[in-house]
């Protein structure tokens, strides 16, 4: 059986009653700009943004991910659709 999916108007009613962190990585998601889990955990003061993503993708909230490369590092970054975006 598959999940029922929550509408997008009815995630952004939800983001008020969010715990705390919750709301501090919509907020910062919302913005548009792709952010890495060093990124989250420096400017939102969370121990483990990775936790807290996972809580709000458990909840229907469409955070998506990518992989990024430099010479010396690989890591994910994590980011809410800009056609998405564009419609809020």
């Amino acid at each position: 059986m598959k999940k029922q999916v929550p509408s997008i108007e009815t995630l952004l009613k939800a983001i008020p009653a969010l715990p705390k962190q919750q709301r501090k990585v919509m907020a910062s998601l919302m913005k548009g700009k792709p952010l890495s889990v060093a990124e989250m955990a420096a400017t939102l003061w969370l121990c483990d943004p990775r936790a807290v993503i996972r809580e709000l993708r458990a909840k229907g909230y469409p955070i998506l991910d990518q992989w990024r490369r430099t010479e010396t590092a690989r890591y994910k970054v994590y980011f809410i659709d800009a056609n998405l975006l564009a419609t809020i």
